[in-house]
């Protein structure tokens, strides 16, 4: 998928999703890395008894070199949403309208694997800090 903004154009990638998603018992974690003009998202199961892979590790099992923020995904067996929140204690956050350029994608894929039904999708990330945004702002051709 291809987005074009006010200054120039990014493609937005998913690449591979690894493990059943669903509620408590089958979070992911995920990340967005960059290859050039493309943004790539990655994701992980959980295992919630050691809380592994953690990021840093689902970047080097895709061979990720430009990791630019991650956070957890999970469904919510309540609202049946697929829920993103919270962010990567080492790469930082992702700004929720990056998020929002895959889901499509990210609601067939993941609807693929859950073990509950996705009707759609609530986001609740924790905010870039300002130097965070420059940073992004800057990725994404902003001012």
């Amino acid at each position: 998928m291809t987005v074009k903004s006010s200054h120039m154009r990014m493609k937005y990638e998913v690449g591979h999703i690894e493990g059943e998603i669903g509620g408590e018992e089958f979070p992911h974690k995920f990340i967005i890395d960059r290859e050039g003009d493309t943004l790539k998202y990655y994701s992980h199961v959980v295992d919630t008894k050691r809380y592994e892979p953690d990021h840093r590790r689902i970047a080097e099992m895709y061979g990720c070199r430009d990791v630019l923020g991650g956070g957890f995904a999970r469904v919510d067996d309540g609202t049946n949403r697929l829920v993103f929140h919270y962010t990567s204690d080492h790469f930082g956050p992702v700004p929720e309208p990056v998020l929002r350029n895959f889901e499509p994608e990210l609601l067939e894929r993941y609807k693929g694997i859950s073990t509950l039904p996705i009707k759609d999708v609530f986001y609740c990330l924790e905010e870039p800090t300002q130097s965070q945004q420059r940073m992004w702002d800057q990725i994404l051709g902003g001012d």
